[in-house]
């Protein structure tokens, strides 16, 4: 394996999994690092100069910086597209989504899929097309909601269950019901979690 100078000196198994969370999810707080890494490693990641800490009003946040996500890339590969994001609280919450489906496949011996709001966007044209390719009127009409909705935080894929998954904030209005009809295009159900309620 890769090594970095200094303050780690090999990547694992472990380092994998948190790296693939913070790909998906942007942000994330530290007891949700810790679902994955010791506290010691959590503070070698920023002598290294690899993970950020962000603090502000509502709390304290971390998250890979591009040295970090460039280290990673080059050592375990890239899974997923990078998930852009700017709102730490919001990517909290997916963080703590991320963190219960990972340890449920853990105590499970199971796995799961987490396509983030860029895959998606990624996959978006040729599900269309895909949809397109029958001729029953209900694949047409799931095209056109994919088309008129929003795109989801992430769809979620487990053993027993594919399901979308959206944190609403308090300012989305007509954006909820957006999400709701992308759902409908993907045919899954999409589980909300609302910040403000």
């Amino acid at each position: 394996m890769a090594k970095l100078k200094n303050y780690i000196s090999t990547m694992n198994s472990r380092d994998k999994e948190l790296y693939k969370m913070l790909l998906n999810t942007c942000h994330a707080n530290r007891d949700q690092l810790k679902n994955f890494i010791s506290e010691a490693r959590v503070k070698n990641y920023m002598k290294q100069g690899i993970l950020e800490e962000i603090k502000n009003s509502r709390g304290t946040y971390y998250k890979l910086n591009e040295k970090g996500y460039k280290f990673m890339a080059k050592e375990f590969g890239q899974e997923n597209c990078k998930y852009h994001s700017t709102s730490a609280y919001h990517d909290e919450k997916l963080s703590a989504q991320y963190c219960k489906v990972y340890l449920e496949s853990q105590t499970n011996n199971s796995s799961f899929q987490w396509k983030n709001e860029q895959d998606l966007k990624q996959e978006y044209k040729h599900t269309i097309l895909e949809l397109r390719t029958h001729i029953e009127r209900e694949y047409w009409d799931r095209a056109e909601k994919l088309e008129l909705g929003s795109t989801v935080d992430s769809v979620i894929i487990t053993e027993s269950s594919t399901y979308a998954f959206e944190i609403i904030t308090e300012n989305y209005g007509k954006l909820e019901q957006e999400k709701d009809v992308y759902a409908e295009g993907l045919n899954v159900t999409l589980v909300k979690e609302y910040t403000y309620k």
